[in-house]
C-alpha cells in the first residue's frame, strides 16, 4: 500500500504543477483583456476631446463662412485664408482620432504623446485664429 501512494505522488506533484501553470497562464490572459478594456476605455475618451474639438472647430468655419459672405475685398481674402487653416487644422483632429482608434497596447504611449502634441498645437492656432478674426472685424479690415 505504501508503495502505491509513492508513485502517485510525482503524478499528483505533476497535476499540482499543472495547474498552477494554467492558473498562471489564465491570469495573465486576464490581465491582458483587462489592459484591452482598459485601453478602449482610454481611447473612447480620447476621440471624445478630440471630437468636440473637431465641432469647435467646424462652429468656426461656418460661422467664417457667414462673414466670409458680407466681407469684401482683403478682409475677404483674409476670411479666406483663416478658413483653410481651420480647415487643416480639422483634418488633422481627424487623422489623430484614426490613429488613437488604431492603437494597440504597444502603440499607446507614443499614439498619445503624439495626440496630446497635435491637440494643444490645434486648440492654440485655433484660439490664435479666432483672435485674428476678432481684431479683423472690429476694425473693418
Amino acid at each position: 500500500m505504501k508503495r502505491g501512494l509513492q508513485t502517485n505522488y510525482p503524478l499528483l506533484n505533476m497535476v499540482i504543477m499543472m495547474m498552477v501553470v494554467l492558473f498562471l497562464w489564465s491570469c495573465g490572459d486576464g490581465q491582458k483583456q483587462a489592459q484591452q478594456a482598459k485601453l478602449k476605455e482610454v481611447q473612447e475618451s480620447t476621440c471624445m476631446q478630440l471630437n468636440d474639438l473637431k465641432k469647435d472647430i467646424e462652429k468656426r468655419i461656418a460661422y467664417l463662412d457667414t462673414q466670409i459672405e458680407t466681407a469684401k475685398g482683403e478682409l475677404q481674402e483674409n476670411l479666406k485664408e483663416v478658413r483653410a487653416e481651420l480647415k487643416m487644422q480639422q483634418e488633422i483632429i481627424e487623422k489623430e482620432m484614426e490613429l488613437v482608434r488604431a492603437s494597440s497596447l504597444e502603440t499607446w504611449d507614443s499614439v498619445l504623446s503624439d495626440v496630446r502634441k497635435k491637440y494643444q498645437d490645434a486648440r492654440t492656432k485655433t484660439n490664435e485664429v479666432s483672435k485674428k478674426v476678432r481684431e479683423w472685424l472690429e476694425n473693418g479690415d
